[in-house]
């Protein structure tokens, strides 16, 4: 089969790495790199910022939320359950160069030189049906992106590979939870209370539905560890009815609330989380446009 840019980047912005595109296509990662990379015909950074066009609302708002009886909604699980599974020869923790939107190094900031790594589980499974964007989660565009099983043997796996960071990169890395899903359980958050004591380097930013204070405990334990360790711990609450530190979903650039900032990426302001770093800079409100 043949492979040409356009096939490669479709692969890429599906959530698929470098080495599991590699691994697919028996391409070398370094042409894969260089086809979808910033330089990449296929690339959404291909040529200068002034010369793309502005991020129009369809852009975000197009996609159609799955239907309520679908399969995937009615049973709490990704559109494509056969992308959940252990991958025993994929890093759990990847790069965040391979996803154009994290970016590799924060640039900027109070956690500036770290570098960024993600980490993905399955949407739905591990998210609340309180969530806003139960039908319309972006995982469903997302066939390509290997989401990691919740388990024992996952955690140990993370504290592992945590081990490695934390000796490579004793001043600091950003680890992202989650690029999708979500915090599953309560021991779940008490197991990154505790890589956060482990690895002084270890500092996490993410988003979480988990809103529901005090009827869902999994919210309230989060709530707890970004209280007692917002300075490693930056997690934002999507959609919810508090003052700091949430995100707001907005169909339009003209929905933004007065008293939020809209993601500077979605606006093409700046390329990547990694050259951003409002959302663990500022506890200020930010607008996702939906996508």
């Amino acid at each position: 089969m043949t492979y040409g840019r356009a096939k490669l980047t479709a692969m890429r912005e599906g959530g698929l790495t470098i080495r599991e595109v590699a691994e697919e296509t028996g391409l070398h990662p370094a042409y894969i790199s260089l086809a979808t990379g910033p330089r990449g015909a296929g690339s959404r950074r291909a040529g200068t910022r002034a010369s793309q066009p502005a991020v129009t609302e369809a852009r975000w708002s197009g996609r159609k939320p799955l239907p309520d009886n679908h399969p995937a909604v009615v049973e709490g699980r990704p559109k494509y359950p056969t992308k959940v599974g252990n991958y025993p020869n994929s890093p759990v923790l990847k790069p965040g160069a391979y996803s154009a939107k994290i970016g590799s190094k924060i640039i900027k900031g109070m956690w500036k030189g770290f570098p960024i790594y993600t980490l993905t589980l399955p949407e739905r499974t591990t998210c609340p049906r309180s969530c806003l964007h139960w039908n319309s989660c972006y995982g469903n565009q997302m066939h390509w992106a290997h989401r990691f099983k919740p388990s024992f043997e996952l955690r140990v796996r993370i504290h592992k590979e945590l081990v490695e960071l934390q000796t490579k990169y004793p001043q600091g890395f950003a680890v992202r939870l989650h690029s999708l899903g979500d915090f599953y359980c309560v021991t779940y958050v008490d197991f990154w209370r505790t890589m956060i004591h482990l690895f002084p380097a270890l500092h996490i930013f993410g988003f979480t539905a988990r809103c529901e204070f005090g009827e869902d405990p999994i919210a309230d334990a989060l709530a707890d560890l970004s209280d007692d360790h917002f300075d490693r711990f930056a997690m934002r609450y999507s959609d919810a009815d508090i003052a700091n530190m949430k995100t707001v979903s907005i169909d339009t650039e003209a929905d933004c609330p007065d008293h939020a900032i809209i993601c500077p990426q979605q606006q093409g302001k700046t390329d990547a989380c990694a050259t951003c770093a409002l959302c663990w800079q500022t506890n200020k409100t930010i607008a996702f446009l939906r996508h």
